[in-house]
């Protein structure tokens, strides 16, 4: 009867975010896993589709990595700016930058320690980490705004 009550819930926007925005920053607080980068279930190419060809370091997070690869270069981001909603356990970010070289990415989180921690493990020029929800429009309508 609970579960069934907090099913229901689950069916409003605010009480959706509330939910998972607790559980996204206990996860940051308690699962000090700093070499999981990635919360996506990752991507193999079928048949004879060439891998993506990867840095060393970057070879254990190979599968996930291939699943941003496949998603993101549907269209050339070189030289765009990029907003990623949902930043996950940081490296998507810093993936694309340093991959498929956009001349700024943004990464939007609702869970606020999940953005600290973004800002501190990955420094590079034009990426940048704010905590906010993807679902407020002014948000979106500022960054269309400052770009004229």
């Amino acid at each position: 009867m609970i579960a069934k009550a907090f099913l229901n819930l689950t069916d409003y926007p605010f009480f959706r975010r509330l939910v998972w925005k607790t559980i996204y920053e206990a996860m940051t607080i308690n699962l000090k896993i700093f070499n999981w980068y990635f919360m996506n279930y990752g991507y193999a190419p079928s048949g004879n589709k060439i891998f993506l060809r990867l840095k060393d370091k970057d070879e254990i997070n190979r599968y996930p990595l291939q699943l941003y690869h496949y998603l993101a270069s549907k269209i050339k981001l070189e030289g765009l700016d990029v907003l990623e909603v949902g930043i996950g356990r940081r490296a998507g970010c810093s993936f694309l930058k340093g991959y498929l070289s956009p001349w700024k990415i943004t990464g939007l989180d609702i869970a606020a320690k999940a953005v600290k921690l973004s800002q501190q493990s990955h420094k590079q020029r034009g990426l940048y980490f704010k905590q906010g929800n993807a679902g407020a429009y002014p948000y979106f309508l500022c960054q269309l705004w400052q770009r004229w």
